[in-house]
């Protein structure tokens, strides 16, 4: 592919070795010395329960300081990553290539591995924009969307015709091709219907029967209501007589 050489080439370098002494000071600060609270470092590379862990065995009944595996992993990790780049600004930065790895040239396997990264939510999104961000074009940024999918478009025509002259012109698919495609594709839809149902019907062999071990029954009486009983407070059906008058002597 074509490659295009910037208009400061020795800025990039220099910026990478910044960032690279940056990040090596800031690994062995949080690893090495006494950032965090109580003098523990941010990034401890040993893990007990010990306020200040130095490796001293703990007395009888407490837990014993031992190597984080994590934090070890982070460090070499860390590392590598180093080092990789270090190797980098020794051997020098690659050219920038104007074109897209992934579909500069017609290959089958490279053409995969770009639908692949398509299928993923918002990757080619953010690729195209950081793309346009970096690029000095007189497009706005929807049109150089619009670009970008005309030319994934053409990728794919590129693609089709690149695996129809496999083939020869009015023959036949080959048997294997009709199963990869055909039959594998209804194969997974059957899969992905009667999966679910044969999986939670009784048919399923890992399947185990729900056995009723204990059951628990409760029973409680009320008294019965009497027929003249209301809700309301009860009232008396009785009536009280007035005085007689005696007739005074």
């Amino acid at each position: 592919s074509r490659v295009v050489r910037g208009k400061s080439p020795r800025l990039a370098p220099a910026l990478k070795l910044v960032l690279h002494g940056v990040l090596t000071l800031l690994l062995h600060l949080c690893f090495c010395l006494g950032l965090g609270p109580n003098g523990t470092s941010v990034l401890p590379v040993w893990a007990c329960d010990r306020v200040v862990c130095d490796g001293t065995p703990a007395p009888p009944g407490e837990p014993v300081c031992a190597r984080s595996a994590a934090g070890i992993t982070l460090y070499l990790l860390c590392a590598a990553y180093l080092l990789l780049s270090a190797m980098q600004l020794k051997r020098g930065l690659p050219l920038i290539p104007t074109e897209h790895p992934l579909t500069g040239s017609p290959g089958m396997g490279r053409y995969y591995l770009h639908v692949v990264g398509m299928s993923f939510p918002f990757l080619w999104e953010m690729r195209t924009a950081l793309d346009w961000t970096v690029t000095p074009t007189s497009l706005s940024l929807f049109e150089w969307f619009k670009l970008e999918d005309i030319y994934s478009g053409l990728v794919s025509v590129r693609a089709a015709m690149a695996e129809k002259q496999a083939y020869p012109l009015g023959g036949q698919r080959p048997v294997w091709t009709k199963l990869s495609a055909g039959a594998l594709f209804v194969a997974l839809v059957l899969v992905l219907i009667l999966g679910p149902m044969f999986f939670f019907s009784s048919a399923n062999p890992i399947a185990q029967s729900n056995l009723v071990k204990s059951a628990t029954v409760s029973t409680k009486r009320h008294p019965a209501r009497q027929p003249n009983q209301s809700a309301g407070p009860a009232q008396s059906n009785q009536t009280t007589a007035p005085p007689s008058r005696r007739p005074n002597p």
